[in-house]
């Protein structure tokens, strides 16, 4: 054997055992060492399901681009962190498909590695069915159980009982507030009128009481002496209200008064305070001259 056969052999090792060596380092550089898991191979349409991927070293990117033309980013939900578990990484893929599908195989997934390495999925085939519809309501609703209805509590009618507190608080409120106007309007009235027209009329609504004839002289003869007093001291300026029966006398006498009216007045309220003060009653005969006799006084010019 020549020198130069020695020499191309030698060389032709040396040149084998080269591409071996490329071989193995393009070979460690995209490792078929993604795994990629579905909880089912077969889905419904319209449904969420999980893709599950396992790393065997720590990732860095994964590229979803080969799945571009089967499966748009609106069809991928949601994404998890890679977390460690063990010697391996984990992440997991929450996908939709809205199309069915016999044999929908989505191609290999490439993730990066921190290190600089490739990891390669196999192709993973998926099974897309149409979601069941229902042929029969009826008969699907065959086996639904009789509902079951709680007892009543009284707290069920809790709002029942607020409602008709909040009613009864509004009327007695709208009640308190109409009884105050009326009230109002009676006195604004009242101020309207003369004494002498507050007085005719408050004689007239004690006659049309008829306190005497039902027995309560007292309370007639006292409302009667009030009516009186407080228009003589109105119209003469006296204060015979807050006076006892003489001090009262003493200061009618003094005003230019008719002296026959007068004399009805006195008489009129020294019966009144007897009566008040239950030292005795004036004859029967006077109850109806008590009120005729006020009204004169009242009219005096």
């Amino acid at each position: 054997m020549s020198t130069a056969t020695k020499v191309n052999k030698s060389t032709m090792r040396i040149l084998f055992h080269f591409f071996i060596f490329i071989c193995c380092t393009i070979q460690s550089q995209a490792q078929s060492g993604l795994m990629l898991r579905l909880d089912s191979a077969v889905v419904e349409t319209g449904e969420a399901f999980y893709i599950h991927l396992e790393a065997p070293a720590e990732p860095d990117t994964l590229d979803l681009s080969t799945w571009s033309a089967l499966l748009s980013p609106d069809n991928i939900l949601a994404q998890s962190p890679w977390v460690k578990s063990g010697n391996t990484w984990k992440k997991d893929l929450r996908v939709i498909v809205f199309e069915a599908s016999d044999s929908l195989v989505l191609p290999p997934l490439t993730v990066h590695l921190r290190e600089g390495v490739l990891l390669q999925s196999d192709p993973l085939p998926l099974t897309v069915v149409p979601t069941p519809v229902p042929s029969n309501d009826l008969v699907d609703m065959a086996d639904l159980k009789e509902i079951h209805r709680e007892s009543k509590n009284w707290t069920d009618y809790i709002w029942l009982i607020w409602l008709v507190a909040g009613l009864a608080i509004t009327l007695l409120v709208l009640y308190w507030i109409s009884k105050r106007k009326k009230q109002a309007s009676a006195r604004y009235r009242s101020s309207e009128l003369s004494a002498y027209e507050l007085a005719i009329r408050k004689l007239d609504q004690l006659e049309a009481q008829q306190l005497w004839q039902k027995g309560d002289v007292k309370t007639y003869y006292a409302t009667l002496s009030a009516i009186v007093r407080a228009y003589i001291d109105d119209r003469y300026q006296l204060h015979t209200q807050k006076s006892g029966a003489e001090d009262a006398s003493v200061q009618i006498r003094r005003t230019n008064m008719d002296p026959h009216t007068q004399a009805l007045l006195l008489q009129l309220l020294r019966n009144a305070d007897l009566a008040k003060y239950a030292k005795g009653q004036p004859d029967p005969s006077y109850h109806p001259k008590a009120i005729e006799d006020a009204r004169r006084v009242i009219s005096e010019e």
